[in-house]
């Protein structure tokens, strides 16, 4: 592995251990002390899922990355022998359950009883990879400026166990390219 993509995988790491600390919290805190945390849980999340997947990107293909947060594109231009391995390790890792990692829905600027705020296109709780994919794929900047939604009507949803499950199924993807690597 080369300096820059070493950088790379434990940059990944580091985003999604604190994202993943956050992200453990949300479940048993309330009111603004949850708002606190779930937005940079998010945004962590969201960014170590991109920085994997760029590093697929790196180990994989011959074309430069295009700078872009959006995980769709990302993940949909790598070869489909690695999007395949990707999508099997997360519908094996999807079937885990755990009651630690919760599905959030941020609503600003709605009415009470709004019918839209009710209207969910997915099973939030039961995604495959591509709802998954389509839910989140603009997550590290929505999450990390939802602040600035000023006055017009905003809904994003984050599931943070199937995320954690996508990003646990990058790194098994590429922690097993790193040993196939490394034998030959």
């Amino acid at each position: 592995m080369e300096n820059n993509q070493q950088q790379l995988y434990l940059s990944a790491i580091g985003f999604y251990q604190i994202g993943l600390e956050a992200a453990l919290k949300i479940k048993n805190l309330r009111d603004d002390n949850a708002f606190i945390i779930i937005s940079p849980a998010a945004v962590n999340m969201s960014f170590s899922a991109e920085l994997f997947l760029k590093l697929l990107h790196y180990y994989n293909t011959p074309t430069k990355i295009k700078k872009t947060h959006l995980l769709m594109d990302l993940f949909t231009t790598l070869p489909l022998k690695i999007s395949k391995a990707i999508k099997e390790k997360y519908d094996e890792l999807k079937l885990i359950k755990s009651e630690n990692l919760v599905p959030i829905r941020l609503s600003t600027n709605t009415n009470f009883g709004n019918p839209d705020d009710q209207i969910n296109k997915y099973n939030i709780l039961n995604l495959t990879i591509e709802e998954l994919l389509e839910i989140h794929n603009k997550s590290f900047p929505e999450w990390r400026y939802s602040y600035a939604t000023e006055s017009h009507y905003y809904v994003t949803d984050f599931n943070f166990k199937l995320m954690n499950d996508f990003i646990l199924a990058l790194k098994y993807v590429i922690d097993n390219q790193i040993e196939t690597d490394n034998k030959s």
